[in-house]
């Protein structure tokens, strides 16, 4: 009798290991045994295939890290737990260096991430922001004890073992979405010129945030000959690949840029005017001679034919287009939007010109929490609202021309910071944004409505 309990206590006892092993190689548990409610998120191999994965059942690590603005402003570091790309990607095929990550948001803002640069491969810098050499791993953020890290979670961040900082515009908030683009390898379906690298520039001035070799070949890859002076005069002459830096602006939508101003890792920058600019001899490239550049010149530099050396930068990580400005008074906008919920059924520039117009400074935040000051030219939608007849409204719902829409509270509508605008830094709105918009200074993206239509008064 004494050997069967003793036969049914062993069994019982294996019976419980495999269970709690079970539940261990399955999910990320709290120390109750409840897994942790991390949210989903969609992924997509290159091949196509696509899962939805609940991320409190996968392998977390910790590390630290913090962002490094391109206005100087440090958030964090702080202790960041996450999940690698390899371990998010591992069910539909994972991913390599030379693959690109594209990263969807939950409002459907894409950002393009290099395979290397998930992996590693980005400019770091110390708790001061100096540049440093460090390893880093790319994560999908899930907790973190610095509370500037967390807003917008699950997001993409990079970690290492002691606090480091990497550059804000790779932080994409609100992860719904990870898809791996295979990277083209072979010469039948490669464009011609294309590069195998993967590289991301940080873009500043423009509507995108940042400017990829995804970005590039969408532009149309061209290959050219340059000559190189150096400082004592001798001449190299080569060929390089890449684009016009005529076709890089016009592609960003900033068409009539009247300065450029390109910066390299290491902080040396140049300004490009607008004769630079149309120069079909500047270009930004990544092969030259058929050969991507080596580690201390890429992986993107400009080119300047026959010009000043000083305008070949090397290792290309920022750009900053510079729009010409308006005078004052020359933006005479005139539109018209739909009222509801008033005595009057529209409301056009002419009733901007009654009510009042104000210049008011507001701060957009980004996705990424980056934040631009400019000078808006509108009315407040307080003012509005009093000239409506509905000084007391609680609620006004602002809807963009493709359906989008956001609900101000009274606390919103009521702000000096909240405006209908049609001008910024007294230039007219781009016909992607105007011809008017919502300013809402402080606020994220979501509450900046381009192309508002209408208004409804609660």
């Amino acid at each position: 009798m004494k050997k069967i309990l003793k036969i049914l206590f062993v069994l019982s006892l294996i019976a419980t290991i495999g269970v709690l092993t079970a539940c261990d190689d399955e999910a990320v548990s709290t120390p109750g045994g409840q897994i942790q409610d991390y949210g989903s998120i969609e992924v997509v191999g290159k091949d196509g295939t696509t899962q939805i994965v609940e991320l409190g059942t996968l392998e977390t690590v910790t590390g630290y890290g913090g962002v490094r603005r391109s206005t100087g402003t440090i958030n964090g570091p702080g202790q960041i737990t996450g999940i690698t790309f390899e371990e998010l990607l591992a069910e539909v095929g994972g991913f390599t260096s030379e693959d690109t990550i594209q990263v969807i948001a939950s409002d459907g803002y894409e950002a393009t991430l290099a395979g290397d640069a998930v992996l590693g491969n980005v400019i770091t810098y110390d708790v001061n922001g100096e540049l440093i050499d460090a390893v880093v791993q790319g994560v999908i953020m899930v907790e973190s004890d610095n509370e500037d890290l967390t807003a917008g979670l699950p997001r993409v961040a990079f970690i290492a073992e002691e606090p480091v900082l990497t550059d804000g515009f790779q932080w994409a908030r609100d992860v719904a979405t990870v898809k791996v683009i295979g990277a083209t390898t072979t010469e039948e379906t490669a464009p011609v010129g294309s590069a195998d690298a993967s590289w991301t520039i940080e873009i500043v001035g423009a509507e995108q945030a940042t400017f990829t070799n995804i970005d590039a070949e969408a532009i149309g890859i061209s290959v050219a000959s340059a000559t190189h002076i150096d400082r004592d005069g001798v001449e190299t002459v080569q060929e390089w690949t890449g684009i016009t830096m005529k076709e890089l602006v016009e592609y960003l939508g900033v068409a009539n840029a009247t300065e450029v101003t390109v910066e390299a890792i290491d902080g040396f920058s140049r300004t490009f005017d607008q004769e630079l600019i149309n120069n079909e001899g500047v270009r930004i490239a990544w092969e030259v001679d058929g050969v991507a550049l080596s580690e201390n010149d890429g992986p993107v530099q400009t080119v300047a034919d026959s010009l000043a050396r000083n305008l070949w930068i090397k290792q290309v990580a920022k750009i900053t287009v510079v729009a010409p400005a308006v005078a004052e008074g020359t933006a005479d906008v005139a539109w018209t939007i739909e009222v509801v919920g008033a005595e009057q059924a529209k409301l056009t520039n002419e009733d901007a010109e009654k009510i009042g117009v104000k210049n008011v400074m507001a701060t957009h935040r980004d996705r990424d929490g980056n934040e631009t000051v400019q000078e808006w030219t509108g009315v407040l939608v307080k003012d509005l609202l009093e000239y409506l007849g509905a000084p007391n409204a609680t609620e006004v719902i602002i809807e963009a021309i493709d359906g989008f829409n956001r609900t101000y509270d009274h606390e919103l509508i009521s702000s000096d910071g909240t405006l209908i605008a049609w001008l910024a830094d007294g230039v007219a709105l781009d016909e992607n944004s105007g011809p008017v918009q919502t300013v809402a200074d402080g606020k994220g993206p979501n509450w900046w409505i381009k192309q508002v239509a209408k208004v409804t008064i609660k």
